[in-house]
């Protein structure tokens, strides 16, 4: 994880414990050795609101709605979810562009979420 990755608010990982970048740069004692990003697990995307979905085709997602669109992780295995798709919904159509499996830190979703909204998410 690059400094340049963060903005104010992301949670990391620093000596093992969930903390808030209350600072940029980092504080000195926030080396690469001790200071992580939080990977991405069902549990903190349930807890940012993200909604269990299976649709007719046994295909897991868990969805964040943001206004007429959303962000979904897709799985076929119930605890590993990789595939990240942002959903757009306009009276025509629904486009959608695949993020890909690169999303991988709370930090990166966070960062993704403000890009898309200009607010923050939060727990």
């Amino acid at each position: 994880m690059e400094q340049k990755e963060l903005r104010l608010g992301n949670l990391i990982l620093v000596n093992g414990k969930v903390q808030e970048v209350i600072e940029l740069p980092l504080p000195e004692n926030c080396i690469k050795k001790n200071t992580k990003g939080v990977p991405i697990s069902k549990k903190w995307l349930i807890n940012f609101g993200f909604k269990n979905i299976i649709d007719k085709s046994e295909i897991r997602s868990l969805d964040l709605f943001i206004g007429d669109g959303s962000i979904g992780f897709y799985s076929n295995n119930e605890n590993h979810y990789s595939d990240i798709y942002v959903y757009c919904e306009t009276h025509k159509d629904i486009d959608q562009v695949r993020i890909g499996d690169n999303l991988l830190f709370v930090h990166q979703l966070q960062n993704l979420y403000f890009l898309i909204t200009n607010q923050e998410l939060y727990i």
